[in-house]
């Protein structure tokens, strides 16, 4: 490397080898922790925004073949004690 691209002095040069290393190791955990989140977030948001078209049709398609969300009557009168799927469906659908 060319005398003018290299730093005079580097900043960890005064310390001792096993801080150096722990500083190093630390800083590529932390530096591959965040390229996991951003590639996880990225991901989530090309699925969802690619998928959002599909997954549309989908629920479309569930909702004609079996009839939308359960009524009252579906869900045992908004009983939280019948220990099934349609607690489930009382509680997600607020009924």
């Amino acid at each position: 490397m060319p005398r003018r691209l290299r730093p005079e002095r580097s900043v960890a040069e005064g310390w001792a080898s096993g801080w150096r290393a722990t500083v190093r190791g630390a800083a590529g955990v932390a530096l591959f922790g965040a390229a996991l989140v951003i590639g996880l977030i990225s991901f989530t948001a090309l699925t969802l925004a690619g998928g959002g078209p599909c997954y549309e049709h989908i629920a479309e398609k569930v909702d004609d073949d079996l009839g939308g969300a359960p009524t009252e009557a579906e869900c045992h009168g908004g009983g939280c004690w019948d220990g099934g799927f349609a607690t489930v469906c009382c509680w997600y659908y607020g009924r």
